[in-house]
Order: structure tokens, then sequence, then C-alpha cells
């Protein structure tokens, strides 16, 4: 799992001018970093693309914005 805040510090932004690049406010961010928040999929790729990887590699957990809806008749 990626640590953004980190990733961020080594490429030498803050977080104002990572908030703007990503068009998000830097309190959002600042919550987004800290895993406080998880944003909705459209922020989420704009971030993984920002920094250069997938989406998964920065949220494990969260499902591909891909995924066909699940199949209501086999259930």
């Amino acid at each position: 799992m990626i640590d953004l805040r980190l990733a961020r510090f080594h490429r030498g932004l803050d977080l104002a001018t990572v908030a703007a690049e990503l068009q998000i406010s830097r309190s959002y961010l600042s919550l987004i970093e800290r895993r406080l928040a998880v944003p909705a999929a459209p922020i989420a790729k704009r971030i993984a693309d920002f920094y250069g990887h997938d989406v998964a590699d920065i949220w494990p957990h969260a499902a591909p914005a891909t995924d066909p809806e699940p199949d209501r008749e086999a259930a």
C-alpha cells in the first residue's frame, strides 16, 4: 500500500500544490492521506494517476471501477 504523504514528500510537493493539481481541497487531501477519508472512484483514479500507480496499489481493498454488477439471478 502506497503512503500518499510520503510519496508527496519524496516529490518535494506541498499539500496545496497536489490538492490544486487534483482539483480537491487541501483539507480533503489531508484526510485522504491520513486514511480518514476514502475518495470516490474518479478522485481515487486521479490520485493514482498523479503518483503513477494503480488504484489498487493505494487502496488494496477498493473494487476496480470496471467490475460488472453481480449476477442477481445467481444469488
